[in-house]
């Protein structure tokens, strides 16, 4: 028996935005995606339905896990075929875990850049507004000194 350990992560940018409804985004959609899903037959309007994006994007679930296996030493020599075969064959309760923990990370991770790029934003604002920071700074104190 083989037991899923926490997810590595596998940091990838897909560029793809998803809308409300679940379905892509077909303006985010990069070029090589579009030729991928042309060849596969997947057609525009077929990236509108949720159940096609949701089964693509289990399908790429599935090709992440692959290749986190394929970086573990005990599997590096494992064919592919055989790692489908050994994932398939785990209880979907497994594998839905793991699916569980990866979709965790990848929304704490999207939160910790979110966070980060409003950190580097507000940076930029008190940089830019240093003048006015020091004028306000300067009134509150005059006004603490009035005070006191």
């Amino acid at each position: 028996d083989i037991e899923f350990s926490e997810p590595i992560v596998v940091q990838k940018n897909l560029g793809i935005a998803l809308l409300p409804d679940g379905t892509f985004n077909l303006d985010t959609i990069p070029n090589e995606w579009k030729s991928t899903f042309k060849e596969a037959g997947i057609r525009k309007r077929e990236l509108k339905n949720p159940g096609v994006v949701s089964t693509i994007f289990e399908t790429l679930k599935l090709q992440e896990m692959l290749m986190t296996y394929k970086e573990q030493p005990e599997y590096a020599d494992v064919e592919e075929g055989e790692l489908e075969r050994i994932i398939e064959a785990q209880p979907k309760s497994e594998i839905d875990e793991y699916i569980r923990q990866y979709d965790q990370h990848e929304y704490e991770s999207n939160a910790v850049k979110q966070y980060n790029k409003e950190i580097s934003s507000l940076q930029k604002w008190e940089e830019a507004n240093k003048g006015i920071l020091r004028m306000s700074e300067a009134t509150k104190a005059r006004q603490t000194e009035k005070i006191t």
